[in-house]
């Protein structure tokens, strides 16, 4: 695909024998814009993952001017936070699309339930090796479930780190302590082993400036939930 290795998430059109859109959705997308914005990235992706949504995300300079402008619009909704909650996610989503969005919400009594909510409404729900071509395609309208998440794949961020579930690998059971792998889509993949993490709102990049994480795409079963709530953007 062309400039395949460029996007983070591209729109395009099948077959004239079915049209559809599609979100092409690669392995080693681009990281996060700054130490704060992990939030705000999972909104924009979720953002464009709706049909035929006006805030297209169709190269890494969209991403990120997406990602910035709905933070701009987050601090807005309490200049004097340094931390910000659902209620400040609810009204910035609303606030960036003039009204036309919000945010959904669930929190759940157990983790097994979480897991059969993302069986029932995720649009991937069974693990298959990630394409060769390094994508992932997913058809257009989506949802991407913001998740709280301490740990990945041995990964601490103390005070919790926003990411996007794309899909789970859950298969009905009653087993209280099975673990399907997520499909997560992360803005801040720690990079170096031994750089550490302690930002109060995302992760912590170092004083210069130079990031030591990458965004990454995979499916992941070692992770610690900070809590049983899912979030994801839908239209009023």
């Amino acid at each position: 695909m062309k400039f395949a290795h460029a996007f983070l998430l591209m729109p395009l059109l099948s077959s004239t024998a079915a049209v559809g859109l599609t979100f092409d959705v690669l392995n080693a997308p681009p990281a996060q814009s700054t130490s704060s914005t992990c939030q705000s990235y999972s909104m924009a992706v979720g953002v464009s993952l709706l049909s035929l949504s006006p805030f297209l995300i169709d190269s890494e300079a969209t991403m990120k001017e997406s990602e910035t402008r709905i933070r701009a619009v987050l601090k807005t909704t309490c200049p004097s936070c340094t931390e910000f909650n659902r209620d400040h996610w609810k009204m910035a989503l609303e606030a960036y699309s003039s009204n036309k969005l919000t945010l959904g919400s669930k929190a759940f009594s157990n983790v097994p339930l979480l897991y059969e909510y993302l069986y029932q409404n995720a649009v991937i729900t069974k693990k298959t090796p990630l394409d060769p071509a390094l994508q992932v395609s997913i058809s257009k309208p989506s949802t991407g479930f913001f998740l709280s998440v301490t740990e990945l794949d041995g990964k601490i961020y103390p005070s919790g780190h926003v990411v996007t579930v794309l899909g789970v690998d859950a298969p009905k059971t009653s087993d209280p302590s099975y673990r399907p792998a997520l499909l997560i889509l992360n803005s801040g993949n720690k990079n170096v082993p031994d750089q550490p993490v302690s930002d109060t709102q995302c992760i912590a990049w170092p004083d210069n400036g130079k990031p030591k994480y990458v965004g990454s795409l995979t499916w992941i079963s070692n992770y610690t939930i900070k809590h049983n709530r899912l979030d994801w953007v839908i239209k009023k």
